[in-house]
């Protein structure tokens, strides 16, 4: 769908899924990360320029038919949104189903339309799959959570940590937030941002959720895990996730 909407050949997905997943990882040399930025940017940028003489009705033509981005500008920009737009989706989506098959009994709840989107806001509540959290410095004395933080100090917010916060998702019957629960009202979650600093491919990512997800418990309902659950491997970089997800039906 990325791929769709930025008007980026789909035949090209190994090539920029592997460069991408190397630009994100946390484990990566620093030397391997710039090599996979450039070659990333290398690529957009020829991509770009081809759309610039000939465009079509995709958002990178756009960003390269504007006058006031550069073809680099518009390559950042371009490698931002196909690297977000993809690695992020295809991770929660992996890590919903491999939640749900361990929650058998909450799979039925997918089979009600009128519940996926509720299900989707918890997933992405339980999950949380951007776990770098946000580096801040304090510029003067300020008491927080009745700790006292000294101006200059760092801080670092964790998102996940949020979104398990027992007044905000405790529910009137105390149900824990380290629960999955798809019948939780989850809509305050961070998953995404908040204020002004929301992701901007929110509305996409939903609907790619819910779509994906119901179907593909509608389609294959006996779906079960391939592996034991701690054979599973999982990803650790800016995105949370897995590489692949082993099952059988």
């Amino acid at each position: 769908m990325i791929c769709l909407l930025l008007g980026v050949p789909y035949e090209d997905r190994e090539r920029f899924q592997t460069l991408g997943q190397t630009l994100l990882s946390n484990t990566r040399p620093l030397e391997e990360v710039a090599a996979a930025q450039e070659g990333l940017q290398e690529y957009l940028r020829g991509l770009a320029a081809h759309k610039r003489k000939q465009p079509q009705d995709d958002i990178l033509s756009r960003l390269a038919g504007r006058g006031d981005l550069s073809p680099r500008e518009a390559a950042t920009t371009g490698v931002m949104l196909l690297v977000a737009g993809h690695e992020s989706t295809a991770n929660m989506i992996a890590l919903s189903t491999a939640l749900l098959l361990e929650h058998p009994e909450q799979i039925a709840r997918l089979a009600d339309p009128a519940a996926v989107p509720g299900a989707v806001e918890e997933l992405l509540r339980h999950l949380t799959i951007v776990h770098s959290g946000l580096s801040r410095v304090a510029l003067e004395d300020v008491e927080l959570g009745g700790i006292e933080i000294k101006a200059g100090e760092g801080v670092i917010a964790l998102i996940s940590t949020a979104n398990r916060d027992e007044e905000t998702f405790g529910g009137p019957d105390h149900r824990p937030p380290g629960k999955l629960d798809l019948d939780r009202d989850a809509h305050r979650h961070l998953a995404f941002g908040f204020g002004v600093h929301q992701c901007l491919g929110q509305s996409l990512a939903r609907a790619e959720l819910q779509i994906a997800l119901a179907t593909l418990f509608r389609r294959l309902p006996g779906l079960q895990l391939a592996v034991p659950r701690d054979e599973l491997r999982f990803s650790d970089g800016l995105f949370y996730g897995m590489p692949s997800l082993p099952v059988r039906w």
